[in-house]
């Protein structure tokens, strides 16, 4: 899939989301959550170097958990957490395997009750980058407080360079 493609099935995705035109991360959670019918944990972890993954998300029988490397700032933070609700969104649990990662990085966590691993990793893969695509889309709304509308351009560009 070429970077265009994973553009247009993020803003078919955006599109579909019943998101309030005031958003934060944390309201994008709860309607994730909403429409997963379960909660979200969302934990910061020191096995996580950033480097080879930076993100990961745990499907547990009872909750959907969302792991992230230590950051420098809230907002790499919320771009990586936008990335794994992007996954959710996207429903990409649905191709997702258990691979030992969870076991290697959380070795107090019973393997049985991991159903499904996706990490964010590299951009080199289709879900991968369409999931990015959706987290800049959201993360953009996130920042101007508006919703994005069909023709309006990213971050605003056409307001600063009219």
């Amino acid at each position: 899939m070429r970077i265009r493609e994973a553009h247009r099935v993020a803003h078919q995705a955006d599109k579909q989301l019943n998101l309030p035109a005031r958003l934060t991360l944390e309201n994008v959670q709860e309607s994730v959550e909403q429409s997963r019918n379960r909660p979200i944990t969302i934990t910061e972890l020191s096995g996580l170097t950033g480097v080879d993954v930076c993100g990961l998300w745990l499907v547990l029988p009872d909750r959907d958990l969302i792991l992230h490397a230590p950051v420098r700032s809230a907002l790499h933070r919320q771009q990586i957490i936008l990335h794994e609700l992007s996954h959710m969104i996207l429903r990409h649990d649905i191709d997702a395997t258990n691979s030992g990662l969870s076991e290697q990085l959380m070795p107090d966590l019973d393997p049985a009750l991991v159903l499904h691993v996706l990490r964010r990793s590299s951009f080199h893969n289709d879900a991968e980058r369409t999931a990015e695509a959706l987290a800049d889309r959201i993360a953009a709304r996130i920042m101007r407080g508006t919703p994005l509308s069909d023709k309006s351009e990213h971050l605003a560009f056409g307001e600063v360079f009219g």
